[in-house]
């Protein structure tokens, strides 16, 4: 009942109706900054930078690393075999070669949740010192680590959260994380629905409150009328509570 109830409210106040499980494409915002779940081939986004998850030598062939490496062709290996081999956490960059976009950030592949937050955070770092507006991810830790995809996307929303949430002043507009395989981009999505319920259901707790504070008209609402506004707040709650 508190589901089908705040749902209801969430339509009623914001219009519209709540984002469809499954789309092709689901969007949701950080701080303002738009971040976006395909399901795709990342060598044909046309973005400043596609983020490449390699190896120590920059010269994995196979998997979603080996397609951008075909693709980008021959100016790009011959970037990597230049920079050399790289820490466990290293995370350079190169030219984009004959891919769509300005360059390729080659990230050393991490193998747990941990290592996958610390190499976004430091990858949107790097991205925002060469004023990249827009970016690339592929599912990083799905492939040959074999970390479980939601395991994966959870750790990727916290290397997000952690950079922009502290990097307010940040170029970055938008965010792309795109899912080859099906399941993986299934996974993926149904996170991504959550996130989206969790964000729409806390904005509709701030905008009740903020309408009560922005009219004023706290002190003369009726003994009933506070109890109505506080039971909103509470069902979006719950039904936050519930769902997460």
């Amino acid at each position: 009942m508190n589901s089908l109830f705040s749902g209801f409210l969430r339509k009623w106040i914001f219009g519209g109706d709540q984002p469809p499980m499954n789309v092709p494409t689901i969007t949701f915002q950080i701080d303002g900054k738009e971040v976006m779940l395909k399901k795709g081939d990342i060598t044909k986004e046309s973005v400043d930078a596609i983020v490449n998850t390699t190896n120590k030598t920059l010269d994995l062939h196979s998997g979603v690393s080996g397609a951008i490496l075909k693709a980008a062709g021959s100016s790009v290996k011959d970037e990597c075999k230049t920079l050399g081999s790289q820490p466990y956490d290293g995370v350079v960059v190169t030219g984009g070669g004959q891919l769509q976009c300005l360059y390729i950030v080659h990230m050393v592949g991490p193998t747990t949740a941990a290592l996958i937050t610390t190499a976004v955070e430091k990858t949107l770092g790097i991205c925002d010192r060469r004023n990249i507006a827009t970016v690339a991810f592929p599912a990083i830790g799905t492939g040959k680590a074999g970390i479980a995809p939601r395991v994966a996307i959870n750790a990727i929303f916290d290397g997000m959260e952690n950079y922009l949430l502290s990097n307010t002043a940040s170029n970055l507009k938008i965010i792309t994380i795109v899912a080859f395989d099906t399941t993986v981009y299934d996974s993926f999505a149904t996170v991504f629905n959550e996130s989206l319920e969790m964000s729409s259901g806390s904005s509709m707790v701030i905008f009740i409150i903020k309408m009560i504070l922005a009219l004023n008209i706290a002190p003369i609402m009726s003994k009933c009328h506070k109890i109505i506004a506080v039971m909103l707040i509470l069902a979006v709650t719950v039904d936050l509570q519930a769902n997460a």
